[in-house]
């Protein structure tokens, strides 16, 4: 049975994954938001040893309670963010990121539903991504 569209519809109708970007589908238009392939490490999300950010989402999966640990080389302004699959912010950061490790709590807020989300971490030219899975 296809879903019904209102025009103010931002339900997710179709999904697709193509050129490191994930397309949602809606009612109202299509959303894209850049992401990065990554091998699971004992279930904690990383991308460590690549350039001058490390970053890790843990635990992951989890309830909405989770820590992003970060790894700096520089010392610098950053923003961190986190996105929802239509590409929706539903929670931003501005950081200054000390050189060596960083750690950032989430505690689970209202407007945080389950679902499948992308945290981003900016500092200057330097940009990383990871999916969190919030149950």
């Amino acid at each position: 049975m296809a879903a019904s569209c209102t025009r103010w519809s931002y339900a997710v109708q179709a999904l697709a994954l193509r050129h490191g970007k994930v397309f949602a589908g809606t009612c109202s238009g299509v959303y894209s938001i850049p992401y990065k392939l990554l091998p699971v490490d004992n279930g904690v999300g990383n991308n460590l040893g690549r350039g001058k950010l490390v970053i890790q989402v843990v635990p992951n999966p989890n309830k909405g309670d989770f820590s992003i640990r970060l790894q700096c080389s520089v010392a610098a302004p950053a923003v961190l963010s986190l996105r929802d699959m239509t590409g929706r912010l539903v929670y931003q950061k501005s950081l200054l990121l000390r050189v060596g490790a960083n750690e950032i709590h989430i505690q689970e807020q209202s407007n945080i539903a389950p679902g499948v989300y992308v945290v981003q971490l900016v500092s200057g030219a330097e940009a990383e991504a990871l999916p969190v899975l919030l149950h």
